[in-house]
């Protein structure tokens, strides 16, 4: 087993952005991480995204498999330019 604490930027397809703080752990013989990460900011229609997502990501019959759950709260395309 191993701590992971880092930062993740997800890119979408039209360059909207999320950074999120990631802490997790990785169970090496499994080959899975579970981790929680907090989303601190985005831009584009994530511009002022608060929120968190559980992930879980892992091998599953040799098929790489990732599992996300959570919420964010942003103002998004209704936001006031």
């Amino acid at each position: 087993m191993a701590v992971i604490i880092g930062y993740l930027t997800y890119t979408f397809a039209n360059g909207d952005k999320i950074f999120m703080e990631l802490q997790g752990v990785w169970y090496q013989g499994a080959d899975i991480n579970i981790a929680a990460s907090n989303i601190l900011e985005g831009t584009g229609r994530f511009e002022g995204a608060t929120g968190s997502i559980i992930g879980v990501n892992g091998l599953q019959g040799n098929q790489p498999a990732l599992i996300l759950e959570g919420t964010i709260e942003t103002v998004g395309n209704a936001k006031k330019e």
